[in-house]
């Protein structure tokens, strides 16, 4: 097993999370002997895991400072006008506006401490009034939003590499040798 580090980390950490959540909805799909009342903590928890550090990510390529919450709308909030500064199309616009109301519903829900402990420190039960959760249908959202934050990771990963390029290229037009 090969461990990551540096920048890339950030990548592999969220796309292991995300990996790991659909695995567990797979096997609690196919296998349905398993409990999926136990299984659900974890899959929603990956899954609000792998948000987070993606949006941390991503906030990170386009120079924000990472926020020091565990709460994913205001890390989309702070990052959404980066990337529609980036990305300025109706196509794009309509995406990030189903990515926050997809992540307002998560934020109702998801204090981070959620679907790991059943009470808060102050004892409050971390989630009163959530009955049920379609970990099917779950996964089906998290995929549709990952192909928008993955492909936005991926484009921005391009976009600097193709400056780099160009930047290595001017250099060496203004202080390397000239070749006849």
């Amino acid at each position: 097993m090969h461990i990551v580090g540096g920048d890339e980390a950030w990548d592999t950490y969220a796309e292991g999370y995300k990996l790991a959540g659909d695995k567990l909805v797979d096997a609690v799909i196919t296998e349905r002997g398993w409990q999926i009342d136990f299984m659900v903590y974890p899959i929603v928890f990956l899954y609000c895991h792998y948000l987070e550090l993606r949006l941390k990510e991503l906030s990170l390529k386009v120079g924000i400072k990472v926020l020091g919450t565990h709460k994913l709308l205001p890390l989309w909030k702070a990052l959404r006008p980066r990337l529609e500064a980036v990305w300025n199309d109706p196509e794009s616009q309509a995406f990030n506006a189903l990515i926050e109301a997809r992540l307002s519903e998560l934020d109702v829900v998801d204090s981070s401490e959620s679907f790991r402990y059943p009470k808060l420190k102050g004892g409050q039960s971390t989630l009163a009034g959530l009955r049920e959760i379609n970990v099917e249908r779950l996964k089906n959202v998290i995929q549709a939003v990952s192909n928008v934050l993955d492909g936005s990771s991926i484009g921005l990963y391009e976009m600097r590499k193709a400056e780099n390029e160009a930047a290595a290229e001017y250099e060496h037009e203004q202080h390397g040798s000239v070749e006849w």
